[in-house]
């Protein structure tokens, strides 16, 4: 949690390095609340010649409340179900998404539960560079 007594904003940065300096990067803004829904953007589980992409769907309850949760991948042609999860009050857990829909190029989440949660989407890509 991040707190301010002036207004903010708030992000996350990742950068890969490999041949070059900072050859990509991922950016994820900061929320305001927690949510029932999340709609979390595209990610990858797939791999080719250019490397691989792992993608992670972090879900953290920030409340006092056992909260129950359930994930849905969109692919381009279809949904599919993905695992549900009990999250105790003040806990957080990570899902790797290709261990239900692996091999997959273009895979965007939707996060549904039970009562308010904080969600967010991390890929991250293994380029093969040395």
């Amino acid at each position: 949690m991040v707190e301010s007594d002036q207004p903010i904003a708030a992000e996350k940065a990742v950068y890969w390095t490999g041949a070059e300096y900072r050859q990509s990067a991922l950016q994820s803004i900061g929320t305001t609340g927690a949510a029932r829904e999340w709609y979390l953007a595209e990610g990858s589980t797939a791999s080719d010649n250019r490397g691989n992409f792992e993608n992670w769907i972090l879900i953290e309850n920030p409340y006092g409340n056992t909260a129950e949760v359930k994930l849905y991948y969109q692919l381009p042609d279809r949904q599919v179900a993905g695992p549900d999860l009990v999250l105790e009050p003040y806990t957080r857990k990570t899902v790797n998404v290709a261990d239900t829909v692996p091999d997959e190029w273009s895979v965007s989440t939707k996060v549904v539960a039970d009562g308010p949660v904080v969600a967010e989407r991390s890929t991250y890509w293994n380029s093969g560079v040395a």
